[in-house]
């Protein structure tokens, strides 16, 4: 399985995308406190960066850019999933705007490449990875390092957000398939 995260943004949105080899057998088998060498061989990093566009320039280039930038990944990388950060509340009403702008030339491209898409917020993603929804920017690059056995820390935070999205959408899926299995054993007591 291949999972292509993306955090959007107009000046500079961030790529990343991690291979999963056997991931039905990982979600059924592999309790990730016992079996951290297993986890180690499954995920790989096979990408990561930036989509950067200029500030002076007109919207519609910038946006125009990005769609194109991620059509170009799409077709490089081949994902099975694409995961975006969805939009949250921002203070300032323009900057929502043009990140919900170009969240729509993203989904575009999704959509043309016919892939399914999941989206989570940034409180979601930092929970998942880290175990704490307000963790901080450089936590995020040190667990999402760790966790994917890099040997550097995935800069820039744009690039370590979408890494952590592409994760996250794995690891909602493992803790399904945890509680799955925590209700089959309830019920056969």
């Amino acid at each position: 399985m291949r999972i292509l995260g993306i955090d959007p943004g107009t000046a500079t949105t961030g790529y990343g995308v991690i291979d999963i080899k056997k991931p039905k057998k990982i979600l059924k088998a592999c309790d990730f406190d016992k079996d951290k060498k297993i986890w180690k061989k499954t995920f790989t990093c096979l990408t990561f960066g930036t989509i950067r566009t200029k500030a002076g320039e007109k919207k519609e280039k910038r946006l125009y850019k990005i769609n194109n930038e991620v059509k170009d990944v799409i077709k490089d990388q081949k994902p099975n999933l694409v995961c975006v950060e969805s939009l949250y509340f921002f203070r300032n009403a323009k900057t929502v705007i043009s990140v919900g702008q170009a969240q729509g030339v993203i989904f575009q491209a999704i959509a043309e490449a016919d892939l399914p898409l999941e989206t989570y917020t940034p409180l979601q993603v930092k929970k998942t990875v880290t175990g704490y929804g307000r963790a901080k920017k450089k936590k995020v690059q040190k667990d999402m390092q760790k966790l994917l056995s890099l040997d550097k820390k995935p800069t820039p935070n744009d690039a370590a957000d979408a890494l952590a999205l592409a994760m996250t959408s794995f690891l909602k899926s493992f803790e399904e398939v945890e509680k799955d299995k925590k209700k089959k054993k309830k019920k056969s007591k």
